[in-house]
């Protein structure tokens, strides 16, 4: 097989960006369709806060790191790229990062660098990933949602301190919630049974909280 064509005779990655360099825009919206939601998956981890806030920071950010990719590729031009998904990650957490902080101004950078430090390690993990597996990685958080949104409010109540019982830190997120830890284990075990029960049915596949 050529080295310029990827299976069912798609071209590959490199193909495609040399086609941009020359100013191929069909080269570059078969690469979006690739690596967008990649792309977009980055941004929100990294600004989740300000997509909720604002409806258009998304797609202003995702635009700009497209923007970046394509002037990056040009001055660049006799470099390869390793790995696409890899590149297009790395800008779009810095540009979100940057972002943020043009945002906030001064205000609460020790705070920001300190979470974004903590989503290195995450990041860094989702880096080697295929759109296809970011879109299923979409579809399943869409349907989790959609589940949470059937619990009552005092299970979404509980829901809201997942970050503490993910980390098994049951005496703090029972006294936030004022319950005793018994019950909120109890609780808990009875909304993971509920949610696994939903998603299973709307996927037709196991759910592993």
């Amino acid at each position: 097989m050529p080295s310029d064509t990827k299976s069912c005779n798609q071209p590959s990655d490199d193909f495609l960006i040399r086609a941009v360099i020359s100013g191929d825009a069909a080269a570059l919206r078969e690469l979006m369709d690739r690596y967008d939601r990649l792309v977009r998956y980055c941004v929100f981890r990294v600004s989740k806060s300000r997509c909720q806030a604002d409806p258009h920071w998304l797609d202003a950010i995702a635009s700009e790191v497209w923007s970046g990719f394509v002037e990056r590729c040009k001055a660049k031009s006799d470099e390869s790229v390793n790995s696409v998904s890899a590149l297009l990650s790395r800008m779009a957490r810095n540009r979100s990062i940057s972002a943020l902080r043009s945002a906030t101004g001064n205000e609460s950078t020790q705070s920001l660098d300190s979470e974004t430090n903590a989503l290195d390690q995450t990041l860094s993990a989702d880096e080697d990933l295929q759109p296809s597996e970011v879109a299923e990685r979409l579809e399943l958080l869409e349907i989790l949602r959609g589940s949470l949104s059937d619990l009552d409010d005092a299970d979404r109540s509980i829901c809201d301190e997942l970050g503490l019982i993910m980390e098994r830190r049951w005496k703090e997120a029972s006294g936030r919630l004022e319950m005793s830890e018994s019950t909120l284990r109890s609780r808990w075990k009875g909304i993971l049974g509920q949610l696994k029960r939903t998603i299973s049915r709307k996927t037709g596949e196991n759910f592993a909280p």
